[in-house]
Parts: structure tokens; C-alpha cells; sequence
């Protein structure tokens, strides 16, 4: 049984981002721009940001290996990131909606994304979807109003 609490732990398990700006001006640099995204979302990368992809992966080494394969298929300009998180501190991450303005403020609510909303990776073989869905209840949290 420890072996099963071992195989699903928050700190084995680790999430892969790869941030890049890259350059657009002209057709060709379009199309580096449009393979490399491709690329990234043929391999399972799920974006979070315009410009932001993640990928879950089950270990240490299959981060590694995925850096590798993102590493092999830079395109020839701009600047591309890459950073390893846990599964655990992926899970901490605060994602904020903007909302309308209200007497001059902006207001905004904030989700978290929690363990228990989350299904495990050996239910969901190891693949995880786009992080929206993994929200606490309500996918969307509807803006805090000021009075």
C-alpha cells in the first residue's frame, strides 16, 4: 500500500511550462511562430496563456525528456522558457478574472486550483485537460461586486 501513496504524491508528479515570445513581422517567422505552437500542442501541451503551454508529466525524468523535445524544435529566433514545477506547487496557483469597472475600481475574484478538484493521474492515465477545468466548483467564478 505505501507504494501506491508513493506513486500518487504531489511532489513525484510535475508540470512542464514553456513561455516564449516569439517574433511575427513577416510570413516565414508566422510559420515558425504557428510549428512551434503545433508542436507543443501535438505533444500534449495545453495552453494557459496566450504564449504559456503546460504539460503534465509523471516524473522528473519525463520533464526532462519533454525539455529535451521542446529544446530540439526551437525555432531560429526569439525566446523561448522553459521551467519545471510540482505537481503540488502547480496546484497553489491563483488565477484571477478581471471584472467590470465598478465606481472607477476594478474588481476581480480569484480561483484556486485545489487537489480535491483534480482528478488524479492514475484515473485520467497521466494526461491532464486545460487547467479551467480543474477549478474548484463553478469553472468561472463570477466577479466580486464593491458596494
Amino acid at each position: 500500500m505505501p507504494r501506491l501513496r508513493h506513486a500518487l504524491s504531489g511532489y513525484r508528479h510535475m508540470w512542464l511550462f514553456v513561455m516564449f515570445d516569439l517574433p511575427v513581422k513577416t510570413r516565414a517567422q508566422r510559420r515558425e511562430y504557428t510549428r512551434f505552437r503545433n508542436r507543443l500542442v501535438a505533444r500534449g501541451f495545453v495552453m494557459l496563456q496566450l504564449s504559456v503551454y503546460a504539460r503534465h508529466c509523471p516524473s522528473d525524468a519525463a520533464a526532462a525528456s519533454e525539455s529535451r523535445f521542446v529544446r530540439a524544435g526551437l525555432p531560429p529566433e526569439g525566446q523561448v522558457r522553459l521551467m519545471s514545477v510540482t505537481d503540488r506547487q502547480f496546484a497553489r496557483m491563483e488565477v484571477a478574472f478581471g471584472g467590470k469597472r465598478s465606481g472607477g475600481r476594478r474588481t476581480f475574484a480569484l480561483a484556486y486550483l485545489s487537489e480535491g478538484s483534480r482528478p488524479t493521474p492514475a484515473l485520467d492515465g497521466g494526461r491532464r485537460r486545460a487547467h479551467p477545468a480543474y477549478l474548484s466548483e463553478g469553472s468561472r467564478p463570477t466577479p466580486a461586486r464593491r458596494s
